[in-house]
């Protein structure tokens, strides 16, 4: 799936991005929080300008569904703009795409796309649809 403005995005740094993707998924599965867990993922954005962050902290709390929090890194005089997901499944491909859509918005708003993290403790695992008849 290629999303609209991703041909902007320098390739090597998509590719820099989606190994660094892999890699926390990677962990995620080690830790026990890979396929079938559902949870909210936290995104940071960092911007120059605060133009840029109020642009995108608008149009994410728009959407109604997205925690969305800004605040300023006094230490290196920038705006970060900390996105948190609504609830989805957490999948390699969920986290690839999410990937793409926050490095098209970061080039989108003159920001720098930094990352994810979960929150283990704010995961839950999706039951198997079997567990309706045998109860696990």
């Amino acid at each position: 799936l290629e999303y609209s403005g991703i041909e902007f995005i320098d390739p090597q740094k998509r590719s820099q991005q989606h190994r660094a993707t892999r890699l926390l998924w990677d962990s995620l599965n080690q830790s026990g929080l890979g396929r079938m867990t559902i949870g909210r993922i936290t995104v940071f954005l960092y911007f120059d300008a605060i133009n840029g962050a109020v642009a995108l902290e608008e149009q994410f709390a728009s959407y109604g569904d997205w925690t969305v929090d800004r605040y300023h890194v006094s230490k290196n005089d920038l705006e970060c703009v900390r996105l948190l997901s609504p609830e989805c499944e957490f999948t390699l491909d969920a986290f690839l795409e999410l990937t793409d859509i926050m490095l098209i918005e970061a080039d989108r708003h003159n920001g720098t796309f930094d990352g994810f993290e979960v929150a283990a403790e704010n995961t839950r695992k999706r039951k198997r649809w079997f567990s309706i008849w045998y109860g696990k």
